[in-house]
């Protein structure tokens, strides 16, 4: 959050900068992002140093799979969730009209949406409730993530709404639009998948790693088909 994703050098707060400073990440060649994050959202990010990979990867007829964690400022139905899965229409530009700016109002395709009650109460615990309907569970018996916190009476916890959604398709803030066209705020957004790639191993925000085994086997998988693609003039 707050990093720019992109690696040109001459532009503050870049996501190369942060990590080579910060985190010890030293790359030999040059690098690129596969995708985007907005500077307000946090979570997983690939880089890479072939550059055929982030066209690849982002073409709709390859697409992988992106799992956001979303929390948003007020409570959510089981009628906002099955807007959400079957998609909502929103304000997106089109790619050959994008330099004149040209807007189009078109329908998100349909999602995963998995939805989880999420408290947070005085003394800063937390405590989670996973379901897929909102309103179907007993929240009053729900625990603290630390039992050394004595739990605290459900009056006194506030709570927030968390889903995770599930895109194959990147669209640009789409899940802050497609939020927004039901009237919530987003008020955090992080990626914590993408594609077979998730951020398990990882400590916190600025840690990276190298990708192993299946996530490798994956990604070469990928360019070998688009290799095998025929050219299109």
């Amino acid at each position: 959050r707050g990093i720019v994703c992109t690696t040109d050098p001459d532009i503050p707060n870049n996501i190369i900068d942060e990590i080579t400073i910060n985190h010890g990440y030293n790359p030999k060649h040059r690098v690129y992002t596969v995708g985007r994050l907005d500077k307000e959202s946090s979570g997983l990010i690939l880089l890479t140093s072939d550059g055929r990979l982030p066209n690849s990867i982002l073409r709709s007829e390859h697409a992988h799979t992106k799992v956001y964690r979303v929390r948003v400022d007020h409570q959510l139905e089981e009628r906002d969730l099955d807007k959400l899965r079957r998609g909502v229409m929103i304000m997106t530009m089109s790619a050959q009209d994008r330099k004149r700016g040209k807007a189009l109002r078109a329908r998100t395709k349909p999602c995963d949406v998995e939805y989880e009650h999420v408290y947070v109460d005085r003394y800063g615990a937390t405590y989670g409730v996973p379901g897929g309907v909102p309103g179907s569970e007993s929240h009053d018996d729900a625990s603290p993530s630390s039992s050394s916190i004595p739990p605290v009476p459900s009056r006194r916890r506030k709570r927030y709404d968390v889903c995770y959604i599930t895109l194959k398709e990147g669209r640009n803030r789409q899940i802050r639009k497609m939020m927004g066209a039901l009237g919530f705020s987003v008020l955090e957004l992080e990626r914590v998948e993408f594609g077979p790639i998730d951020m398990l191993d990882l400590s916190g925000p600025g840690d990276w790693r190298r990708l192993v085994g299946d996530e490798l086997s994956s990604i070469g998988s990928l360019l070998q088909e688009s290799a095998q693609e025929p050219t299109q003039l």
